[in-house]
């Protein structure tokens, strides 16, 4: 029984590898003349999707892993994230991991003990609150670290997120190597998408480009019998 994986982003990509290597017989459609989804390179070069990606992800870099391809992501700033202030055009950098925070050239605006307990007190599973109230008695830290990186893990504003979804982040943080931060050295399509094809494709799997689907029904049309799961 032929397995159909509709849709050759990240999650069919994955998808369709965890079939073939299973040892099923998988076919992948794709719409698009391109694999990758979100996470593609754009026809000028550039990269449109996830742009990097933290050691906290294992999930990501595990798929890396296996498709051979993980010696393609590097860590650019080992010594810090460079950040610019708009507010003041200040330049500065900050350890990602609070183990960095010893050194006073990297610890983020409004660093104080008070405000880095209040951080850790989220890691702690309580009744759920949005971050930016709970965070309120230490203004500059908030804007600086915290509200930054509520919006890039849980893509909402302080005010609304949970704290509860952050305190889960900021334990996945706390594990050794997960706050390194990883960017594709030649771009998504060479480091991502193009290796997840070819392992796919060393597996036995099967993708079919300008296949468009509509729902669970292909046009190119599914063999009676086979099983169909839509990923996006």
């Amino acid at each position: 029984m032929t397995v159909h994986v509709i849709g050759a982003g990240v999650a069919g990509l994955a998808a369709a590898l965890a079939l073939a290597e299973a040892g099923r017989p998988v076919l992948l459609h794709e719409s698009a003349p391109n694999a990758g989804g979100r996470c593609r390179a754009l026809p000028d070069g550039t990269d449109n999707g996830t742009h990097a990606l933290l050691g906290a992800n294992t999930a990501a870099l595990g798929l890396l892993r296996r498709i051979g391809a993980l010696e393609g992501w590097v860590e650019p700033e080992p010594a810090g994230l460079p950040v610019l202030d708009l507010r003041d055009g200040r330049a500065f950098r900050v350890a990602l991991s609070p183990l960095g925070w010893g050194n006073p050239t990297l610890r983020p605006p409004g660093f104080s003990g008070g405000a880095l307990l209040a951080l850790a007190g989220l890691a702690l599973p309580r009744r759920d609150r949005a971050v930016g109230p709970a965070m309120a008695a230490h203004p500059e830290f908030l804007r600086g670290f915290v509200d930054p990186l509520v919006v890039a893990a849980l893509n909402t504003p302080v005010g609304e997120a949970s704290a509860n979804r952050l305190g889960a982040v900021l334990r996945r943080l706390g594990g050794r190597g997960a706050t390194r931060l990883l960017v594709a050295r030649s771009g998504l399509g060479p480091d991502l998408v193009a290796p997840a094809l070819a392992a796919i494709e060393r597996a036995g799997g099967t993708i079919r480009f300008g296949a468009g689907c509509a729902g669970w029904w292909c046009r190119v049309g599914v063999p009676p019998g086979s099983t169909s799961a839509r990923m996006r």
